[in-house]
């Protein structure tokens, strides 16, 4: 039988540490993400679980102010995660259906308008935009704090699977 991360029993899908080594947050397949408490010796502790996506997921990130997670999707969504501890009913309002210890963070957003799956995502360094990268053969600039699309980079021969940003001034 093969390993499966600690995460879920679903193949592991994506894993990102926040900027302070506080938090590391893993989605499986499935959707689930599993977030873990780093900042203290020993073992990590699980804080969070839920179900952040019904269908296939594909990337999470940590914003670089540790304030927010994306989780990327089949459901061709990107969805904006407050990491603060407030809880939400889940994507749906169904709920986390994830077992786990039931606790999930509140979805401040839905940014929807792709196509086609969403494989991967990138916050600025302030945090208030996000790049995602789509099978539609587009990546679009959202402004996080209206959930508007500032920009659609259309136009790739293929589908987009990763997309990096910088642009921070040093």
């Amino acid at each position: 039988t093969p390993a499966r991360g600690p995460c879920s029993p679903a193949p592991l899908q994506a894993v990102d540490v926040s900027e302070d080594g506080g938090l590391l947050c893993c989605l499986s397949s499935r959707g689930t993400v599993h977030a873990y408490d780093l900042s203290s010796t020993g073992i990590p502790e699980r804080t969070h679980s839920f179900r952040a996506h019904h269908s296939y997921a594909t990337a999470c990130r940590i914003s670089p102010d540790g304030r927010h997670l994306v989780t990327c999707g089949s459901d061709r969504t990107a969805r904006l995660w407050s990491t603060s501890g407030a809880t939400d009913r889940g994507p749906d309002g169904s709920g986390n259906g994830s077992g786990g210890d039931g606790s999930i963070w509140k979805c401040d957003g839905v940014l929807d308008g792709h196509g086609r799956w969403v494989w991967d995502a990138a916050f600025s360094a302030d945090s208030s935009y996000l790049v995602t990268a789509s099978s539609d053969y587009s990546s679009r600039l959202w402004n996080l704090r209206t959930g508007e699309v500032v920009r659609q980079y259309a136009g790739h021969a293929g589908p987009v699977t990763c997309v990096a940003l910088n642009d921070s001034s040093t």
